[in-house]
């Protein structure tokens, strides 16, 4: 799931960092609050295309995932 569930938010969930990985090993903070409306969904598991807002929290850059519905279809590659 995007997020863990959490029995004692009120949400159901936390918050969650997940990572995108490119070929050469590259890897990409992806956050999800336990609010999102998708934070109960599976996760693609698949390679492909991500998009989303990509800010820097600290000195390190995250992505926050907008549209999570568009990554269903463009995530269904095989793994690297």
């Amino acid at each position: 799931m995007w997020c863990a569930a959490d029995g004692e938010d009120a949400s159901g969930f936390a918050d969650m960092v997940r990572y995108v990985e490119d070929p050469a090993g590259g890897r990409l903070a992806v956050r999800t609050s336990r609010y999102a409306g998708f934070a109960g969904w599976v996760v693609p598991a698949g390679s492909g295309r991500i998009e989303g807002l990509l800010s820097l929290y600290g000195d390190a850059y995250q992505l926050r995932v907008i549209r999570p519905d568009l990554l269903y279809g463009t995530m269904d590659d095989p793994r690297f």
